[in-house]
């Protein structure tokens, strides 16, 4: 899965420029009709999430993937700020918090 939330104008030019749609500039990301939201879902399903990932790679257009628990705590972003601990219970010894 992918989360795609340009909601600001900066971001939602971007998201256009990168999906190569123009025609989508003039159409403010905040209150999107449903034919367009359906547009998008049909143009996201069309490729795999590493296709998205790298088109929108270094880009600001508020993309990125939906990852499960272990995923998230697999992350290097994760794994750099120590998010996760090995906390010693009374019963279970260690456990990852």
């Amino acid at each position: 899965y992918i989360a795609i939330a340009p909601l600001e104008p900066q971001f939602w030019q971007t998201f256009c420029r990168k999906l190569n749609k123009p025609e989508w500039l003039k159409i403010l990301a905040f209150g999107v009709k449903p034919e367009l939201r359906q547009e998008i879902e049909d143009l996201f399903a069309g490729q795999t999430l590493s296709h998205w990932l790298e088109l929108f790679e270094g880009s600001d257009a508020c993309i990125s993937p939906v990852n499960t628990v272990k995923e998230a705590l697999d992350s290097i972003p994760c794994r750099q700020r120590n998010l996760l601990q090995n906390l010693i219970h009374p019963v279970l010894g260690e456990v990852p918090q």
